[in-house]
């Protein structure tokens, strides 16, 4: 079975690899620990092939002349009266980002489809104003089309790896009149083994050998059937069969159309998990919104991403919710984190004004960037039910701001890490742990949220001049996790020397070459570094999660390039570097003055540890 060539349709993917940010209960709290966020992507990837298609509803947050729609990353698949629509994102599309085909329904009536098969699962859009927003939209894991040719119903439903469609003739009805066009099409043609094959400038896919039945005294007598192609347009040939019986039509579509990816790699960035075992996932969506008025190019993509928000079965099989979070810019969910009553927190990056972005109670209202390209960063906090957005607001200053990852405490104040390129001036800085902007590249940051989202309790820089680096790439904060006294624990990357960046008591107080990654304690009061300090060698090594134990030991993995020579390994799992680089595990001790063990994990390749989760007796 071969897909399509160039793009995968993810409604919930941002990314080949889960990113920085990954959190479990309380984004990496201490206490009873969730299942780790690794083991919720292995359930999911396993419950992949259950998962059905969900054909979502329009209820007006689309293009009218749309019933129903599949929407994802790579494709958007549009169900009007006429026909499909398919809208192709990819770096092929077009200049335009995308490529409109259209497969129109030849000589047939028009009809709006049915849905049918309620899935349970949920799509609010959370887009622009209150008044603007969809919630709690049904969807269905099937449409079909009635008596679309006179005695003929037409029906589309799948799973996550593929959409198929199938054609019911009724008794004394024709399948002659089946005819189906695709517009916007390179070529169309059938290969060696029957299959048809579509081309476009995004990428090609194919229609499966076509397959027809009747049912026959209670058992399935196969009616041998193959395309039949003329031009742009086919039908099906069929050999003689009882014109008294109703005839099925069943080719398997090999177009992918999954929401979650076609494999555990295509998460999205961020992945939390609750005590139950349920995952939430954050990522980017492509907008839905842009119906493609012709075939061919699509010159009205606006281009822009939506984050999402989504909640999937503890077994990996079903989509609880998903929503989306956006405005007329790009957006994208980073970082998620879930409390005990199921609230979702989202942290990330937003390039909506708050025109259009879905501001409500918010820290910060306003929109600060200087230039419609730079980012701010945005926290917000949805429902147990995924129909609310509870909190929305900005985190930013007039230059570039990102958060990268969230975290959660027991009260429901939310933590939030990333980066700016904005200065004390227009970034909000408030009580700690550095008011002050340091220059280089960018900094980190790290913020708290109180829990009714409605201000800052405190926002501080995480970083220093840069000068480690010849060519700075600047302080990053990339994971974030919280103890039961309301301490924050980062982890990142900096080329920033000990000259500059804010080292104190430990682990390393050395800057030790390339970039490193650090560690620090922020106090629960937000006014200062409790420890900080270097993991990394004279090559580039990164942090990307960190969480603590009940304990207040703190566990920090990343990626590492520098060998055992500089790299600070100490009765770790594995004390040679493998490969170009490997993922390394580090426990910080309490009082943050050293590592209890520090020590690599990979092979001859390259791997790199973006979660981590740690259980009550310390593993």
């Amino acid at each position: 079975m071969r897909r399509s060539l160039n793009s995968s349709i993810l409604l919930l993917a941002a990314g080949l690899l889960l990113a920085p940010g990954v959190s479990g209960l309380a984004g990496g709290a201490a206490g009873s620990p969730p299942p780790a966020p690794a083991m919720a992507r292995a359930r999911i990837a396993d419950g992949f092939g259950k998962m059905p298609l969900y054909f979502i509803e329009n209820r007006g947050q689309i293009d009218p002349r749309v019933a129903y729609y599949v929407a994802g990353r790579d494709k958007t698949i549009y169900f009007t009266e006429r026909g499909l629509t398919l809208a192709l994102h990819g770096p092929e599309a077009a200049a335009s980002g995308r490529w409109a085909l259209q497969l129109e329904f030849v000589g047939a009536r028009a009809v709006r489809p049915t849905g049918l098969d309620p899935t349970g699962a949920t799509f609010s859009y959370f887009k622009g104003s209150r008044q603007e927003w969809q919630t709690g939209l049904g969807s269905y894991a099937q449409v079909v089309y009635r008596d679309l040719w006179p005695g003929i119903d037409l029906s589309y439903e799948g799973t996550v790896d593929t959409m198929k469609y199938t054609f019911r003739v009724k008794p004394g009805a024709d399948p002659g009149q089946i005819r189906l066009a695709w517009r916007g099409a390179d070529s169309l043609a059938l290969n060696a083994a029957g299959e048809l094959a579509v081309a476009t400038p995004a990428g090609g896919f194919h229609d499966g050998r076509p397959v027809s039945w009747q049912e026959v005294e209670g058992r399935q007598v196969e009616v041998a059937t193959k395309y039949r192609l003329a031009g742009d347009s086919y039908g099906f040939e069929l050999a003689g069969y009882d014109r008294r019986r109703e005839l099925v039509i069943d080719p398997a579509v090999l177009v992918y159309a999954g929401f979650l990816g076609s494999s555990a790699s295509d998460l999205g960035n961020g992945v939390a998990v609750d005590a139950a075992g349920h995952a939430y996932v954050t990522g980017a969506s492509f907008n839905a919104a842009d119906f493609p008025v012709t075939a061919g190019p699509d010159l009205t993509a606006n281009g822009g991403n939506d984050a999402f928000v989504a909640k999937v079965s503890a077994d990996g099989t079903a989509l609880l919710y998903a929503g989306f979070l956006g405005g007329s810019g790009t957006d994208e969910g980073r970082g998620i984190a879930v409390d005990g009553a199921g609230n979702a927190y989202v942290g990330g990056r937003t390039g909506s004004n708050e025109t259009t972005f879905p501001v409500t109670v918010g820290p910060d209202l306003t929109f600060n960037s200087s230039l419609s390209f730079l980012p701010d960063a945005f926290v917000a906090k949805v429902s147990p039910d995924g129909t609310s957005l509870e909190y929305c607001g900005y985190i930013g200053g007039s230059s570039g701001d990102e958060g990268r990852a969230i975290a959660v405490d027991g009260a429901g104040n939310a933590y939030l890490a990333g980066s700016t390129t904005s200065d004390q001036t227009s970034f909000p800085v408030a009580v700690g742990p550095d008011l002050t902007y340091n220059g280089g590249f960018a900094d980190g940051f790290v913020a708290k949220v109180n829990a009714a989202g409605t201000a800052l309790d405190y926002a501080g820089y995480v970083g220093g001049d840069g000068t480690g680096h010849l060519f700075s790439n600047g302080d990053h904060a990339t994971g974030i996790a919280v103890d039961g006294a309301g301490n924050a624990y980062l982890t990142g990357r900096t080329d920033s020397s000990q000259s500059s960046f804010p080292v104190t008591v430990g682990p390393d107080l050395t800057f030790n070459g390339d970039y490193d990654a650090f560690v620090a304690k922020v106090h629960a009061d937000g006014t200062a570094f409790v420890y900080a300090g270097f993991i990394g060698g004279a090559a580039r090594d990164e942090g990307l999660a960190i969480t603590v134990d009940g304990a207040g030991n703190a566990y920090a993995v990343g990626f590492a390039q520098s060998d055992a020579s500089t790299f600070p390994v100490k009765d770790g799992p594995d004390r040679t570097l493998s490969g170009r680089g490997d993922a390394y595990v580090a426990k910080v001790n309490a009082a943050g003055t050293g590592f209890v063990y520090a020590g690599y994990v990979g092979g001859a390749g390259f791997e790199v540890a973006n979660g981590v989760a740690v259980d009550g007796a310390g593993n």
